[in-house]
């Protein structure tokens, strides 16, 4: 009698293991446009004030997998903004950007975007958008090539599992190889 009731208390924080968060911190991205250009990439934030839908990039990296305006491919890492959630400034003609992220609303960025640079490259790549609202989003380097706006950024919560959840599956694992060697041993006697 005991094991069941170890068994139901195992299944219940199972099942709060499984609520989880509402909002990840971590997130993915996808960025296509018209003019050749297509990324994927990571993005670690916070959320500003603790509430709310606005959060700001303080880590990440994109992948640029084509390139229409001719940039080099490869993997970029976020520029932290110094001044978020305000405006930083770079000096090319990118001017301006925020790293700020509207999750879930369906933009995702504003028009000051994200800045990604490359090591060893002074290229910089900002992926721009219409607006917390907007499906429009765009990329600009910092040679001033741009896409016009004629692209697509999709955010996604990262589907990272929480630590607490992954550790109940090991435990819930461990109590079933238990029982199945208590009940070897049972049929044995």
């Amino acid at each position: 009698m005991r094991l069941n009731g170890r068994i139901i208390a195992v299944l219940a924080m199972a099942g709060l293991g499984l609520v989880g968060r509402a909002y990840a911190d971590d997130f993915i991205f996808t960025y296509t446009d018209g003019e050749g250009n297509s990324a994927t990439g990571t993005l670690d934030a916070t959320l500003n004030g603790g509430v709310g839908t606005q959060w700001t990039a303080i880590s990440g990296t994109m992948d640029l997998l084509t390139s229409g305006l001719g940039d080099s491919l490869g993997e970029y890492s976020l520029i932290s903004n110094p001044n978020a959630p305000g405006i930083g400034f770079v000096n090319n003609p990118i001017g301006g950007y925020n790293d700020e992220l509207y999750f879930p609303a369906s933009g995702n960025i504003d028009g000051y975007g994200l800045l990604f640079g490359i090591n060893g490259n002074s290229t910089e790549i900002n992926i721009y958008g219409g607006g917390p609202t907007s499906n429009i989003a765009g990329l600009l380097d910092s040679n001033g090539n741009d896409s016009n706006g004629n692209g697509t950024f999709v955010l996604s919560p990262s589907p990272t599992p929480e630590p607490f959840t992954a550790g109940l599956g090991v435990a819930g694992v461990g109590l079933a190889v238990r029982r199945r060697l208590k009940s070897k041993a049972a049929s044995a006697n």
